[in-house]
């Protein structure tokens, strides 16, 4: 058997790693090298700032692969929420993706991820009225689905009853809105002419701008005609001049 000292087997290694080495940096290994790296950047598409390789903080999205700073999609998601636009997309311009409850619990801390929640709650409401709605009671966190015919709720929280088609208190046989005399609510008909959402039956007054109207639950739709926009007759009127 040959015995190898170890003092001799580090120094031809060291002297090979040594000529590699000096290879890479003289000739195709050093480009490939420096591709490598540059391929293995990452550059957050909000603040536009460059990463080597893939940094803690760096987050990947489930459903596209963009990647970002935790903290600039942590502010993108908040600005989107309290902007009521849901579902959030991606930041990433023309991705069509949205973001998943995955990245939602990978990118918001536990008290954004209830505010988030809080306002999407709120949009949902406002959006799916015929669904869902919440007790109109000042401070009242009760949540109410649509269920069968019933127009009135007996809120178990607050102990009030609530009309579900105005969100008001409930006003027995009168119609919605006539929680003032009759007399005095032909009066404001007549003088404000407000128009009620087609969609979620929400009175709107208008005090300026144009008749497209857009509503808390997104709904658009005309304040001359008070129908849907796409269905609007002022349109048709004015097209062939009547």
């Amino acid at each position: 058997m040959t015995q190898v000292s170890s003092s001799s087997w580090l120094d031809r290694t060291m002297s090979s790693a040594s000529s590699v080495l000096c290879s890479c940096r003289s000739g195709p290994g050093q480009r490939y090298l420096r591709e490598s790296l540059n391929a293995s950047s990452t550059t957050c598409k909000i603040c536009f700032e460059s990463e080597d390789f893939m940094p803690p903080h760096i987050r990947v999205l489930s459903g596209c692969s963009h990647k970002f700073h935790r903290e600039c999609l942590a502010d993108y998601i908040k600005v989107q929420a309290q902007d009521n636009k849901f579902p959030v997309s991606c930041p990433m311009q023309g991705c069509d993706s949205n973001l998943r409850e995955a990245d939602l619990r990978m990118v918001l801390s536990f008290e954004q991820k209830a505010e988030y929640e809080k306002l999407y709650l709120k949009h949902y409401i406002e959006t799916n009225p015929d669904k869902v709605a919440q007790c109109p009671g000042p401070d009242c966190t009760y949540y109410n689905l649509n269920q069968g015919s019933s127009k009135k709720l007996n809120c178990p929280n607050c102990k009030k009853r609530f009309c579900l088609e105005c969100k008001e208190e409930d006003h027995g046989k009168k119609r919605c809105g006539e929680k003032m005399s009759d007399r005095e609510f032909k009066m404001y008909l007549k003088t404000v002419q407000p128009k009620q959402c087609p969609k979620c039956k929400f009175w709107v007054e208008k005090t300026t701008g144009c008749n497209h109207m857009f509503c808390r639950c997104q709904t658009e739709f005309c304040y001359g005609c008070g129908n849907k926009r796409r269905f609007c007759w002022c349109k048709i009127k004015r097209w062939f001049g009547n």
